[in-house]
């Protein structure tokens, strides 16, 4: 299984600035772990988005998709993201996030955190909103602009489900 590298971004609104986030799933080879560990997820990188420059580093660690979202009233951004990247030959693409509302991509951030399966670095702008996060958080989520870059991305790395089952075979069918 290869790791995968992915970034969120959101969009300026209402105040708050733009702000993305690189993150890669670490898999650890079989062969070097006895145990089925689940990836985690390690945020490489994080920043305001000024000017664009950040996706120079994509291609660097092999991302090709920035998961936001796409919609009408962000379309002049958009342009400008278009004008760089073909400004400055970088081949990343926009794609719609899959995150069906903030509520659920926050459960899902909440779940990483709790199986430890998420890594931030020490100065994290995504890790220190999420210990200042409250309810209050939810009816306003611009305000936390950094935790919601990270949920453009979140829905994109699967929990991997493992099945045991147990059937009784009829061994007189076998004979």
């Amino acid at each position: 299984m290869e790791s995968k590298t992915l970034t969120g971004m959101v969009w300026p609104d209402k105040g708050q600035p733009a702000y993305y986030c690189v993150i890669r799933e670490k898999v650890e080879p079989k062969e070097k772990s006895f145990d089925d560990k689940e990836p985690v997820l390690e945020v490489l990188q994080e920043g305001l988005v000024e000017d664009y420059s950040f996706l120079k580093d994509l291609k660097k660690q092999k991302c090709s998709n920035i998961y936001t979202t796409i919609e009408q009233k962000y379309n002049s951004y958009m342009k400008d993201f278009n004008r760089y990247k073909r400004e400055n030959s970088i081949d990343v693409r926009l794609r719609q996030s899959d995150s069906s509302s903030f509520e659920a991509a926050i459960l899902k951030v909440k779940e990483f955190i709790k199986n430890k399966r998420i890594e931030f670095k020490d100065d994290s702008l995504i890790k220190m909103q999420l210990t200042v996060f409250s309810k209050e958080t939810l009816l306003d989520p611009l305000q936390a602009y950094a935790v919601r870059s990270l949920c453009m991305v979140i829905g994109q790395f699967k929990k991997s489900i493992k099945t045991e089952t147990s059937k009784e075979y009829d061994h007189k069918a076998w004979w």
